[in-house]
């Protein structure tokens, strides 16, 4: 199982790439979205342990952070993002 330790090791790994290219954003952007649905999780989990409600970060939430990603994408590697984009049927 994924842990916290170990996806904050993964993005500061990322971080000190000193030529990041597509595929680096990309784990980047991963891992920072992994650790994000794990936080909600566990805070989750705190509420439902102390007996309030249980409240589930929506989606929508996500969609900023997805654009940027494939915005820095887009300026690290073109090909890729268009690739992307056609396949999406977004071009």
């Amino acid at each position: 199982m994924i842990d916290r330790e170990s996806l904050q090791e993964a993005i500061s790994i990322c971080l000190r790439e000193q030529n990041p290219n597509a595929r680096t954003c990309i784990k980047l952007a991963a891992y920072i979205i992994i650790l994000w649905y794990l936080e909600g999780e566990e805070s989750s989990k705190g509420q439902a342990d102390s007996g309030s409600a249980q409240s589930e970060r929506p989606v929508s939430d996500m969609i900023p952070a997805l654009e940027d990603m494939l915005n820095e994408i887009q300026i690290v590697n073109p090909k890729i993002y268009d690739k992307y984009i056609r396949r999406k049927g977004r071009g």
